[in-house]
């Protein structure tokens, strides 16, 4: 069973959105987890899935595993957003940005998470709030009350 993996460069784009990858092959990069094999990525995608793949290794975004380790990592938090609708309304947006700082803010103390919690209240669309999911539930994943925060955020995210 061949499993992809993202590479520092593939997590690195999904926390930029530097523009390089378009959504199709964005989705697949979210995709490959180092757990899902190029058979399930083909079911969940489609038949073209396998000639993003090639693309995705070929710019060095992913892995097989035959030429690095995948990255290590708390979660795999980004293939998590695959589920979410693509846009929702703007008091929505207001509410997932402030549950998002709040919550930083609550557990983590006025001063824990300074620049995540500057970048998130910088943000302009869902597209620059969900790159940074990701940087949120690597903070909050120690927490117990984590699946209740993150099913709440999911509600407006």
């Amino acid at each position: 069973m061949n499993c992809y993996a993202k590479t520092n460069k593939g997590v690195d784009e999904m926390r930029a959105r530097s523009g390089n990858v378009d959504p199709k092959a964005r989705r697949i990069l979210i995709l490959c987890n180092g757990q899902m094999s190029t058979d399930d990525i083909i079911g969940a995608v489609g038949q073209e899935a396998q000639r993003y793949l090639s693309w995705l290794v070929q710019e060095n975004y992913i892995t097989n595993g035959k030429d690095e380790a995948p990255v290590a990592r708390k979660g795999n938090f980004e293939q998590e957003l695959v589920v979410l609708p693509s846009s929702r309304s703007a008091a929505d947006f207001d509410k997932a940005k402030n549950f998002m700082v709040n919550t930083i803010g609550h557990f983590h103390g006025q001063y824990g998470y300074l620049t995540l919690k500057r970048e998130i209240v910088d943000t302009k669309d869902y597209f620059e709030l969900r790159a940074l999911y990701a940087q949120w539930a690597e903070s909050m994943v120690e927490l117990k009350q984590f699946a209740k925060l993150k099913k709440d955020l999911f509600k407006v995210l």
